[in-house]
């Protein structure tokens, strides 16, 4: 039980550290969104297979795997979302779990969607993904940032996430520190 409790804070720690802004980073005005918003929320699977290995070294106790090629099927209840794409994917893996990052295409029917993601891979081999796109073709204009789940029990990922006709939001360099909090007033 502590050990998925700590699996768990750990990938709560870095899904925060992925949402913030990178030291010195200024934070997006507003978008100038219509009042009434096409953003749609899409839930996605995905199934991917190594074209390329990529290289794989280790150094002291991390495994390190760079320039993976990959092709994936993606299928969404969205169709914008429904398609074949490739990419390329890095991984560092310790003896306590991974991290991975990379790029990837999808090939809509009327446009592709194009970005990377990152994510943690925790001991007992499950996956949680972050991802941020950007439209192309028919798509030019909006983006699609979607989190994803990949069991280690199941044959892909599950993605949930939202399009909407805006830029992506940054994806900078993570902080070198993590704010502290600020004190809460006595009382």
């Amino acid at each position: 039980m502590m050990r998925r409790l700590s699996t768990a804070a750990a990938v709560t720690v870095v899904a925060m550290m992925l949402l913030m802004p990178s030291a010195g980073a200024q934070s997006p005005a507003p978008s100038s969104l219509p009042a009434t918003s096409s953003s749609v929320w899409v839930t996605a699977g995905d199934v991917c297979s190594a074209t390329k290995p990529g290289t794989d070294v280790v150094v002291g106790d991390i495994e390190q795997i760079r320039d993976g090629e990959l092709i994936c099927n993606f299928s969404a209840d969205d169709p914008r979302v429904n398609g074949r794409g490739p990419g390329t994917y890095n991984r560092d893996c310790s003896p306590v779990g991974c991290v991975f990052w990379g790029t990837v295409t999808i090939h809509g029917p009327d446009g592709d969607w194009v970005g990377s993601f990152n994510g943690v891979i925790d001991p007992n081999s499950d996956s949680y993904g972050y991802r941020i796109l950007t439209g192309t073709g028919a798509y030019s204009g909006w983006s699609y940032v979607s989190h994803s789940v990949a069991l280690a029990s199941s044959t892909g990922g599950t993605f949930s996430g939202m399009i909407y006709e805006a830029p992506p939001p940054p994806w900078g360099p993570t902080p070198s520190a993590v704010p502290e909090p600020s004190p809460s007033p006595a009382g």
